[in-house]
């Protein structure tokens, strides 16, 4: 992946309020401000890029130096809410922002005393520029046990002492996609050089160690499109943060250094056991409960106040992009199955009729046929194999299945 460095020069096109400044190669609280106050400013990163930009993942650094326990700097946007105080060092954080998308940083001093440079630093900041996605979604289909990072719910290695390892696999034929090129994780490494190494497992094997911060390792999920990274410590010593995290898988279209076409997040739900993590395999799409001849379903979900506001498509399986309708915008990938349910007699009957994606057997589509026998599925790609099957309710007879079958993009005038 290609991340820019935002020039010292253009930092001050990201301040659009406050009274922070630019100083030296970082943005600084105001240097005048006294006790019982505080200095705030919004932090906006598309102040400072070109019109087009209209999605970020931005890197930046931040600092405090100051009275430890009173006087505190704080980051609040999308993906961060940071409090520290006294004198710490650089520490980064990541964050996928849309344009309108701001940070607010803020130092407040309490009503006496100071201590070290009595301010907060933000600086070193990098991103990485894109016109749009399709779509960014949340999911949460890992297994092992990673935990729960606390700023922002991405997945980190647990805390393990010498010799011991830990580990956390992701289901990547769950998100759905087919049209890219490659595959990146998106992973955090900061452990002792030479000892204490993380390993990336899936098709390919992989090994990483040292205090290399974020890193786009190309990937290569399994057979059954799983993908399993461990954190492995030797038998001494501990260094530099001492463990890994994930923060986003990235599918990618084109040449190396091409744009995303679809950035997921991997994310601890909040509904996830006490311990921070999951204890069993998930399954590769959480089916809704049956549909009935209404065809309406229950899902529950979950998201947090933090989040960007998204869509869940429930028809999914095959293409769809995330539209609030759970519709396909490329005309290409709306694929039609349709066909007629008859009974033994051959007489048309209303039954339930699933569309299977062929490769996994996951659930993509749910029906009743009407009274005439009739079904029809649309939005489907055509270049997925599905099976499709009907089931008679009554138990007269066995399901019947047509396998192998494409769905067509219907002539429109």
């Amino acid at each position: 992946m290609t991340i820019a460095t935002l020039p010292v020069e253009d930092y001050g096109a990201t301040i659009i309020s406050g009274d922070w400044v630019v100083s030296g190669d970082a943005i600084r609280s105001n240097p005048a401000l006294t006790d019982n106050r505080d200095s705030e400013t919004i932090f906006d990163l598309f102040g400072a890029l070109p019109e087009g930009n209209n999605i970020a993942k931005v890197f930046f650094s931040y600092r405090v130096s100051s009275e430890d326990g009173y006087d505190k700097l704080k980051i609040i946007g999308p993906d961060i809410d940071v409090e520290i105080t006294g004198e710490t060092d650089w520490a980064e954080h990541s964050a996928l922002l849309y344009r309108g998308q701001t940070f607010t940083l803020n130092y407040a001093k309490d009503r006496s005393n100071s201590a070290g440079e009595d301010a907060g630093f933000v600086g070193q900041i990098r991103y990485e520029a894109y016109s749009e996605f399709p779509y960014h979604a949340n999911i949460a289909m890992v297994s092992g046990d990673w935990v729960a990072d606390a700023a922002d719910g991405s997945i980190r290695s647990k805390d393990i002492t010498d010799s011991e390892s830990t580990t956390v696999t992701l289901d990547l034929f769950s998100y759905g996609e087919s049209d890219y090129t490659a595959i990146h994780l998106e992973i955090f490494v900061s452990t002792e050089e030479e000892y204490d190494k993380v390993f990336i497992v899936g098709a390919s094997s992989q090994e990483f160690s040292g205090n290399l911060g974020w890193i786009y390792p190309k990937v290569i999920p399994d057979d059954d499109g799983l993908l399993t990274i461990t954190y492995q410590k030797d038998v001494s010593n501990s260094k530099n943060a001492d463990y890994s995290r994930i923060d986003n898988v990235i599918f990618v279209k084109g040449a190396e250094g091409a744009a995303p076409i679809a950035y997921y997040t991997v994310s601890m739900l909040d509904t996830l056991p006490p311990l921070g993590f999951y204890p069993e395999p998930a399954p590769r799409l959480p089916n809704p409960t049956a549909i009935k001849h209404s065809g309406r379903s229950n899902v529950l979900g979950v998201a947090r106040a933090t989040n960007q506001i998204g869509h869940i498509d429930q028809i999914d399986g095959s293409g769809a992009n995330g539209t609030p309708t759970g519709g396909v915008s490329d005309p290409a990938r709306m694929g039609v199955i349709a066909g007629t349910v008859l009974d033994i007699q051959a007489q048309p009957v209303s039954r339930r009729v699933r569309v299977h994606e062929r490769a996994t057997g996951r659930i993509v589509r749910e029906t009743w046929s009407g009274a005439d026998g009739k079904y029809r599925f649309t939005d489907l790609d055509p270049r997925i194999a599905f099976y499709v099957m009907a089931f008679d309710h009554t138990l007269q007879q066995n399901a019947v299945v047509s396998d192998n079958v494409h769905s067509e993009v219907e002539d429109r005038p």
